[in-house]
């Protein structure tokens, strides 16, 4: 007996009218450049399916070769497409369920951050190394409080050429 492949092997839920579970939420994976050629190497596998009888021969590059034959060459690549498309589908319900249990986790790390500076005080230099803002702003520099042409929140560096008293062109 030819072996042929389950379409339905490995696949996920299928509804009562045989729809795929996940098809209705999660989009068929994108087209790449192969994508020709894994339609052609669909449509030749049904043909030798269909149009070659058991126990037959076809003449395939100067060799006689049994449709079992031709089908063992075709499995091994219909069956990394196969593989493939498990994998697109496989990332695509990860990201679904990813992007569904971040804004909780965002939320929980909020009240996190907020928990941490109350237990360890305002301006703790610790929740700093951390990436977490102390709550408090850290006092100017010696060199920042002196600095006559500095505008309040913008640091001494980048302080407008035209602070200096020269006039605009």
């Amino acid at each position: 007996m030819i072996e042929t492949k389950d379409k339905n092997a490995g696949s996920p839920a299928v509804t009562a009218n045989g729809a795929d579970v996940l098809s209705e939420i999660i989009p068929a994976p994108a087209i790449q450049p192969d994508s020709r050629f894994r339609w052609e190497l669909d449509q030749i596998e049904r043909a030798v399916d269909e149009l070659i009888l058991d126990g037959r021969s076809l003449d395939v590059g100067g060799k006689a070769t049994t449709k079992a034959q031709i089908l063992g060459v075709l499995q091994p690549t219909l069956e990394l497409y196969a593989a493939v498309d498990a994998l697109v589908i496989a990332a695509q319900k990860a990201r679904l369920t990813l992007n569904a249990a971040t804004p909780a986790t965002k939320q929980y790390v909020k009240s996190l951050k907020v928990a941490l500076q109350n237990a360890l005080g305002p301006g703790n230099p610790s929740l700093r190394s951390f990436g977490i803002a102390s709550g408090q702003r850290r006092p100017l520099s010696v060199e920042e409080s002196s600095s006559p042409s500095r505008s309040p929140g913008r640091p001494a560096s980048s302080a407008s050429p035209w602070a200096s008293g020269r006039s605009r062109p």
